[in-house]
């Protein structure tokens, strides 16, 4: 990748961001778009072009061509495995500079974060990145986790945001990665952590079971959180900086607080319980004692 992620980070303009109402691969739109989608995107020898020709729809405001088009299409295209190392380098550069780009409606940067999810599983299962770049895409995901404020989930017109869930899958793919370090990985689950149980917004569209997959599959690796298992679970149990969790019921944000992670715990009670090795004992017992100091 001829750019550090690093640099994409700042939010300076790095060549031109695709314009929203541009999705049309192959030249295609409306019904020929949806039939397109409908027969698994065949591509012929347009192969590159059709996967160039998805970026813009990430950042469609129209739910169908962001998701159905531009996500599932992408996803559709890579999973072919078709692509040449040069080909995914160009195409996922394309896709940060959205991921970093302006998002006046919140839709394009989840959508291409849940898309570079995609670019790194290709490289988990046929390693094309230079270790470099699997750093930069650490601190990536890192910086988005760790920053994001946009809580929103589905909405009946708008379609899907998801950022939380879509950055943590993109987490998920790193650690599921045998060529990233257990020390990143280690680096990626404290960076999950503050949004375990943000206070400003009580989670309903499913995420505490998509942050507990990268903590789980963290464990199963053999890694772990900074001072181990035991510490980073029993944070989870304070309720700082409320005095107790009686306190958590006199306010809108401790009620998030306390309803997120129970739910996280209790997500992660359910699976690590259901797992009869060795690696999941910490996750069960952690998970048991978070659940039993809460009210």
């Amino acid at each position: 990748m001829n750019m550090l992620i690093s640099t994409l980070m700042m939010l300076a303009s790095i060549g031109a961001a695709p314009e929203q109402g541009d999705c049309a691969p192959l030249g295609l739109s409306g019904e020929n778009l949806r039939s397109w989608a409908e027969r698994d995107f065949p591509t012929g020898e347009e192969y590159d072009i059709a996967l160039r020709g998805l970026v813009p729809c990430f950042d469609e405001t129209d739910p169908y061509l962001r998701d159905q088009i531009g996500y599932t299409g992408m996803s559709a295209l890579l999973r072919r495995g078709e692509a040449w190392p040069e080909l995914l380098d160009e195409v996922m550069e394309l896709t940060l500079n959205v991921a970093n780009g302006p998002d006046p409606e919140g839709v394009a940067q989840p959508f291409a974060i849940l898309v570079i999810s995609e670019f790194v599983r290709t490289d988990r299962l046929d390693p094309w990145m230079p270790d470099s770049l699997r750093k930069d895409l650490v601190f990536f995901a890192s910086i988005k986790m760790r920053t994001n404020t946009d809580y929103r989930g589905f909405d009946d017109e708008e379609g899907w945001r998801h950022f939380v869930a879509h950055t943590a899958d993109l987490m998920l793919q790193l650690i599921l990665n045998d060529n990233v370090s257990n020390e990143n990985v280690s680096f990626l689950l404290s960076s999950l952590k503050p949004q375990i149980a943000p206070s400003r917004h009580a989670y309903i569209h499913g995420e505490p079971s998509r942050l507990v997959r990268p903590v789980v599959y963290a464990a199963r690796r053999g890694a772990e959180p900074p001072g181990g298992w035991g510490p980073w679970l029993e944070s989870l149990a304070d309720p700082s900086p409320m005095a107790d969790w009686g306190e958590a019921f006199t306010s809108e944000e401790g009620l998030a607080v306390l309803h997120n992670t129970k739910a996280f715990a209790l997500a992660l009670y359910a699976t690590a319980a259901n797992v009869d090795d060795d690696w999941a004992k910490p996750l069960e017992e952690g998970a048991l004692e978070v659940l039993k100091a809460l009210p």
